[in-house]
């Protein structure tokens, strides 16, 4: 893998990771296409870096706010578990301090429910996505299912609601939908969009929750891969400077996109994207179905 190649990779990686349409299901079609090499690993490891310091980049108000509110959640539970021991000792009625008291609160609770059935379905399911990696058949089979998904998704009026009036356990569910994601072809940007908008969010704000609830999965697959890159004895000296270009771009492309989402997701109309993982995953069972040369 050249510098290139490298940087070509990071771009992709950074305009279909936060867009309705699945990254990973790209970069099957162009490794069936272009074969590359065994650091292939390793390069992805860092195009997930770069996705997430592109997120981070374009997020990090929200990101701010959100983790200043998680220490505020955690400094009221302990308030409120030293009322509730004193309520025994007094034997008098506890008065409770309220802990979702904005919508950065529920915002934050909201994240972390999702957080956990994320982790155990993505390293549950993992054996399984990494079977499917090498299958253009079932990465064009995850894409037509992103598609129709979203396509029904597009059809249905968001209410618009705020996430404290969101029920936390909703949060649990989008979880469970962006660790199904871990299979290629299935968009997490686009799957859990379409959760948000179910859950009752307006568009702008599925979008704005799709990309912060990914932040900790983004983090975590990135970390794995770069764990089992390094013991697989992928991460060579003399290609680092190739993969820092590559996660470079993907970090740019990342917080350029995210950024235009955000700004066009009132308008921009979800069926342009249903199409395009309909017509890509029609593209790529037909490549399975081709013979080999």
């Amino acid at each position: 893998m050249d510098y290139l190649l490298a940087i070509l990779s990071g771009i992709l990686q950074g305009a279909t990771e936060f867009i309705p349409v699945s990254s990973s299901a790209h970069f099957v079609i162009l490794r069936a296409l272009t074969p590359m090499t065994s650091d292939a690993s390793a390069m992805d490891a860092f195009l997930h870096l770069g996705s997430l310091a592109g997120l981070l980049l374009a997020l990090q108000q929200d990101v701010g706010h959100i983790c200043a509110q998680l220490l505020l959640i955690f400094r009221d539970a302990l308030k409120n578990a030293g009322i509730f021991l004193r309520s025994l000792r007094d034997r008098e009625e506890p008065r409770y301090t309220r802990a979702l008291t904005s919508n950065y609160r529920r915002l934050a609770l909201l994240i972390l429910a999702a957080s956990l059935p994320t982790a155990l379905i993505g390293l549950a399911m993992r054996g399984l996505a990494l079977r499917f990696y090498s299958s253009t058949l079932y990465t064009g089979a995850g894409l037509l299912v992103t598609g129709i998904v979203i396509l029904v998704l597009s059809r249905i009026r968001p209410y618009g609601k705020l996430p404290k009036e969101i029920p936390v356990r909703r949060g649990f569910l989008t979880g469970v939908i962006q660790g199904i994601c871990v299979l290629p072809g299935l968009s997490r940007a686009g799957m859990t969009m379409s959760g948000a908008i179910l859950m009752g969010f307006g568009r702008k704000m599925a979008v704005r929750y799709a990309y912060l609830v990914g932040i900790p999965a983004i983090a975590g697959a990135a970390v794995i891969e770069l764990v089992l890159a390094g013991r697989g004895g992928l991460i060579a000296a003399d290609m680092l400077g190739i993969y820092l270009a590559g996660m470079a771009a993907a970090c740019l492309a990342s917080f350029i996109f995210v950024k235009g989402l955000l700004s066009l997701s009132r308008s921009l109309p979800m069926a342009v994207f249903a199409f395009y993982n309909i017509i890509l995953g029609i593209a790529a069972i037909v490549l399975h179905l081709m013979p080999s040369v």
